[in-house]
């Protein structure tokens, strides 16, 4: 049990290292394509993977404040979207674990969360 403890705390570490590399490869991705910068972010996340690394952080999912940090809220038009990720500004990254929610948060997602208020005119 230790020696496990051990190890999610070494691979924790090194995601860690590696996170700075992998925000500037998707912010890069969000403004110019290109085949070979896509290959190299699917190994990037294909290894983390294989570290049972999961990243998280979609537009549509439901806001968790333990896997989510709300940077801001932005008024939606309807009740579906209330508490809804609107958009991910830095993907999220945990140690997967048999469950459903993740062992260890290596890193919380950062997003923009709607909030519907019914007295507001949207």
């Amino acid at each position: 049990a230790a020696a496990d403890e051990r190890a999610r705390q070494a691979t924790a570490e090194v995601v860690t290292l590696l996170l700075p590399t992998l925000d500037t490869l998707e912010m890069a991705l969000k403004h110019a394509q290109s085949k070979e910068m896509n290959l190299v972010h699917k190994q990037l996340l294909d290894a983390l993977r294989a570290m049972d690394v999961e990243f998280y952080g979609k537009v549509g999912d439901r806001f968790d404040p333990y896997l989510y940090e709300a940077l801001r809220e932005t008024p939606v038009k309807t009740k579906d979207e209330d508490h809804k990720v609107v958009s991910v500004e830095r993907s999220g990254y945990a140690i997967k674990s048999a469950g459903e929610r993740p062992e260890k948060i290596i890193r919380p997602a950062q997003v923009t969360v709607g909030a519907f208020r019914e007295d507001e005119e949207n």
